[in-house]
């Protein structure tokens, strides 16, 4: 008996050329439903069908991984199993290769490797159903077989091991030193050990199949997590998952950032542990109505950070199982500082805005005044000039008149050039023309200007007090006015009263002191009737139209 080297014996040649099934070229022979590039059944007789079949058969023994595999106890308790049933010494499993046999299971001896040609199992596997020989001795086939002549073999029965797509495998064997013949119960028996074998090679082929794909499934999930991990640690914005007590599960980079501290120090703990600010509170509340409502909720917050706030727009959402139920609580940030900064700017500019447009109107509003006051002027002392009821108008009237229409004239022309210049009062830059000037001059045509606006109305003017006195003498009383801005704001007060009734009383009076301190300037309006506001008459405020010079 011939024992083939495992490693350096023609069993170095067990595994062919062929590596899958689809190597082989198309017959006309039998397929399985299943696959049908498998060749079922047993071996054509045609020489070229049978070496195709031949190259499928090896192929698929090839696929199913089971050769030069280690022994397994199931296929040892078949081959002692089918022992006992056909009451012979020996038992095997055998898969034919290319060029040997290799034994899964040896029940009786210790036999791993055979040589294929003119072997028992070469023959088996190329008849249908159980291939049986009584007497060896006395079949032609076998008479010079080694294991016949030297080993004393009589009886030899095999069922053929399929894969699951019908290609044969291998055999399962039965030997015996007698000769006889099997009963049709220990025939059956045979055939179902058998298909055991064939199951259990299935079982294998399915197991690999289902090893290759979790493999497989592991390796694209692992890539998939590696590149989801990849995405939430580099997102600029802040990520999280928390279970349904609110206690961190996951965080990234940027939530480490926002904390100032590392996940480790993040993990398991809550919000309100490490934000104890009012941003803390207010992310509970946010999580307890998401959960609440079951779908996502989004809120900005204000958290204080270095002394200072930062806005987020906090997004809160569940996160379910595979039933649906939720298990945890997902979380995005994203900082919208700067855009806050840049809405409240804007609202600030549209409050601005809308302020500057009310001043305008109430400017425009009271613009009648200005230009009344001027104008009225001027058509009361021309309308003196122009009729005889007053008598005869000596020279000095005449001049002192046209003096005031003059001054008149170049008021209203200042303030024209003041509306034009609207742009700068509005910038805050408005420019007084300073000079120094007579108090006592630019006001006491206010007076005059009264009545001749207001006829029916009487006023009666004080003299000069205090350091106005010095004022009416020539010398520099300590102020450089805008020469325009006394003149105006006093006749505004004349102007003013027009829609009062009764006596009235004006006056000037003035204080100017050398150094830092600032000059004041007042002039009186007195009447005995009921008081009106700065509002109700119209004046606008004079400060600033007089600077004191040291």
């Amino acid at each position: 008996m011939e024992l083939v080297n495992t490693r350096t014996g023609a069993a170095g040649r067990r595994h062919g050329q062929i590596k899958r099934w689809s190597d082989v070229p198309e017959t006309g022979l039998q397929r399985d439903g299943k696959n049908p590039e498998a060749v079922v059944g047993a071996c054509p007789e045609d020489p070229q069908q049978a070496l195709l079949w031949e190259e499928r058969r090896l192929a698929a023994l090839h696929h199913s991984g089971i050769l030069d595999t280690e022994s397994e106890p199931n296929f040892d308790d078949l081959t002692a199993l089918a022992a006992q049933i056909c009451e012979t010494p020996l038992s095997l499993v055998c898969f034919v290769d290319r060029d040997r046999l290799w034994f899964k299971s040896f029940h009786g001896g210790n036999l791993k490797e055979y040589r294929r040609t003119r072997s028992f199992c070469d023959h088996a596997i190329r008849a249908p159903g159980i291939f049986e020989v009584s007497d060896l001795a006395s079949d032609t086939r076998f008479q010079d077989e080694e294991l016949v002549s030297d080993c004393g073999f009589r009886f030899y029965a095999a069922a053929q091991i399929k894969s699951r797509d019908g290609e044969i495998l291998g055999t399962f064997s039965v030997l015996d030193h007698r000769p006889h013949s099997l009963s049709d119960a220990q025939r059956a028996a045979l055939t179902r050990l058998a298909n055991q074998c064939s199951d259990q090679i299935a079982l294998r082929s399915l197991l690999r199949e289902r090893e290759l794909e979790i493999s497989t499934r592991t390796q694209a999930l692992r890539a998939t997590e590696a590149r989801l991990s990849a995405f939430m640690q580099h997102a600029p914005i802040t990520m999280s998952v928390k279970d349904l007590d609110g206690r961190y599960l996951m965080v990234n980079h940027a939530s480490e950032r926002f904390y100032g501290l590392p996940a480790e120090q993040i993990l398991g703990r809550r919000i309100t542990d490490i934000e104890p600010s009012k941003g803390g509170p207010t992310v509970v509340q946010l999580e307890t109505e998401m959960r609440a409502l079951g779908a996502s909720v989004t809120r900005e917050i204000c958290y204080e950070r270095d002394g200072g706030k930062r806005w987020y727009r906090d997004i809160k959402f569940p996160v379910p199982d595979e039933h649906g139920a939720i298990v945890a609580i997902g979380g995005i940030g994203v900082e919208i500082t700067a855009a806050k900064l840049a809405e409240e700017e804007l609202i600030e500019a549209k409050e601005h805005a809308e302020a500057a447009n009310q001043a305008k109107s109430q400017f425009l509003a009271n613009m009648s005044h200005e230009l009344r006051t001027p104008l009225n002027a001027i058509l009361g002392f021309s309308e003196i000039l122009s009729r005889d009821s007053l008598g005869p108008i000596s020279a000095e009237k005449t001049r002192a008149y046209a003096a005031d229409i003059h001054e008149s004239g170049r008021l209203l022309l200042n303030i024209i050039n003041d509306i034009l210049d609207l742009s700068k009062v509005e910038a805050g830059r408005m420019v007084l023309s300073e000079a120094p000037c007579n108090l006592f001059e630019l006001t006491r045509h206010a007076p005059q200007s009264g009545r001749q606006c207001c006829p029916d109305q009487e006023f009666e003017t004080d003299q000069c007090r205090s350091g106005i006195a010095a004022a009416g003498s020539g010398r520099r009383t300590g102020a450089d006015p805008d020469p325009a801005q006394p003149r105006q704001q006093c006749g505004e007060v004349h102007l003013a009263r027009r829609r009062g009734q009764g006596r009235g009383r004006a006056g000037q009076s003035g204080r100017c002191r050398r150094g830092r301190r600032p000059c004041r300037f007042r002039y009186r309006y007195r009447d005995r009737q009921r008081g009106h506001s700065v509002g109700v008459l119209g004046l606008r405020p004079g400060r600033g139209c007089v600077r004191a010079w040291p």
